[in-house]
């Protein structure tokens, strides 16, 4: 019987097959390694660039809503007076419903409080952020109690008694512990900061009490939480953003963080099945070359975590110098380099064909 393939049976067109692919693989594999270094260098540069503007944008958006934030308690304690010029008499009534007003308006507060001189405080709204109404019991037994009872609250009235404005960063509220329930929500619901300031009676500009706004740290995570759907409708499925307090070592945000509905993956280690928030980069994680990264100001930096999984991540602290917070956006170097790896496996398959015309 004739051969298929005639042409491939003569010894001298093997020869020829073969110095030919001999002549082509090692230019193939030249140029395959060639456009893999670089290839795989632009995309480290493009991706770095990437993660360092994103960080940015972040940090960006989480100075414009402090800065709402603290214009809406300077509109709040500013108009309060005209409408109060004494805290001796005041309508608690009419009092809590201002304060349910704002409230439901902003939806991001927790308790809004309003404390005379005496450090007593006066009223409190009585619904939450979304118009349900807080126990009336609990309520009850806040109100006319004294600040102190509340250390962290009692912190920024001592500053704001004194005509000062005052905050507090990142902390659990025992004061709204002592109102909510958050037990099986998302643990972001369970922090918060305040922010007080001084109310002035209009005719005396004496200091007659201290107006605080105790805001829901779930309001800034959903900040950082959307970073992670934008890099997913990417196909960069591991980034996600994360936030440290201004010693650029407690993480006060984090996409792992314990959340009773948050899926725990398993296959990345013990780091991402525990909550994250208030461990330390140095201390817990053993990060204390990013911790320096961080502090000495450089926009982004390559490191593993958890231990043995390379990433990199943009970092760019807020503006807002009274909190000084540090946002990172972070993605698996296995995300990053896919593409290339995928690219990689293609051109092994070209030389395979190549060699095997021989055969």
């Amino acid at each position: 019987m004739a051969p298929r393939f005639p042409a491939f049976r003569s010894l001298k067109t093997k020869l020829l097959i073969l110095t030919s692919t001999l002549s082509l693989i090692p230019l193939a594999g030249i140029s395959a390694f060639s456009y893999f270094i670089g290839s795989r260098q632009i995309a480290e540069d493009r991706i770095k660039l990437s993660l360092e503007k994103m960080a940015q944008d972040t940090a960006d958006k989480i100075d414009l809503t402090l800065t709402e934030k603290k214009e809406e308690i300077r509109s709040m304690g500013s108009t309060f007076p005209l409408l109060y010029p004494s805290l001796d008499h005041v309508d608690r009534t009419a009092l809590t419903l201002l304060l349910n007003n704002y409230c439901l308006t902003h939806e991001v507060y927790d308790v809004l409080a309003v404390v005379n001189r005496a450090g007593e405080i006066v009223a409190t709204n009585t619904v939450d952020r979304l118009g349900a109404p807080l126990p009336a019991a609990k309520v009850a037994a806040i109100e006319g109690k004294k600040i102190g009872a509340f250390p962290e609250e009692a912190e920024v009235f001592g500053h704001s008694i004194a005509a000062r404005d005052a905050r507090h960063d990142w902390y659990r509220s025992k004061l709204v512990e002592a109102l909510y329930d958050y037990e099986g929500d998302d643990n972001s619901y369970r922090y918060n900061i305040a922010l007080s300031l001084p109310i002035t009676s209009p005719k005396t500009r004496e200091v007659i009490g201290v107006w605080i706004n105790i805001i829901n740290w779930f309001y800034f995570q959903k900040i950082l939480d959307s970073v992670e759907a934008d890099l997913g409708s990417l196909n960069m499925r591991t980034g996600y953003a994360f936030m440290f307090k201004k010693d650029a070592d407690t993480i006060i945000a984090h996409k792992y963080r314990g959340s009773p509905r948050q899926p725990q993956p398993v296959e990345r280690g013990r780091e991402t099945a525990r909550n994250l928030y208030g461990t330390f980069l140095v201390r817990d994680h053993d990060l204390k070359d990013l911790h320096d990264a961080i502090l000495r100001r450089e926009h982004s930096f390559a490191y593993e975590f958890p231990r043995g999984n390379p990433k990199r991540s943009g970092i760019a602290p807020i503006d807002d110098a009274s909190f000084g917070w540090i946002v990172g956006v972070g993605i698996d170097d296995a995300d990053i380099f896919r593409p290339i790896a995928r690219l990689k496996w293609g051109l092994l398959v070209v030389t395979v064909l190549l060699a095997s015309l021989v055969v």
